[in-house]
């Protein structure tokens, strides 16, 4: 018999693989639209993928840094500097 903890943990993983999925969607989405040149949709794209980790899986997951780099590839791209939210450690 699974006690709360065990269901807690299966109900959390279930929800962080689902994240995990989504936001990856919104990643390859934002590349494919970025190469495409349409910077504004990619970029939405990035700041829901990056919404979605930091409020879930919290912003030391390893998935938040490929969000990033992509969001800041975009940011070069656009000759414009990193927002104040990407410099913060």
């Amino acid at each position: 018999m699974l006690v709360d903890s065990e269901l807690d943990d299966m109900v959390i993983g279930a929800t962080q693989e689902r994240t995990a999925v989504a936001a990856r969607s919104f990643v390859i989405w934002g590349e494919e639209l970025s190469k495409k040149g349409r910077y504004a949709a990619a970029e939405k794209l990035y700041q829901r993928a990056w919404g979605l980790i930091e409020r879930t899986m919290g912003t030391q997951h390893p998935m938040m840094a490929e969000v990033l780099e992509c969001y800041s590839d975009l940011l070069v791209r656009t000759n414009r500097s990193a927002t104040p939210a990407l410099t913060v450690a």
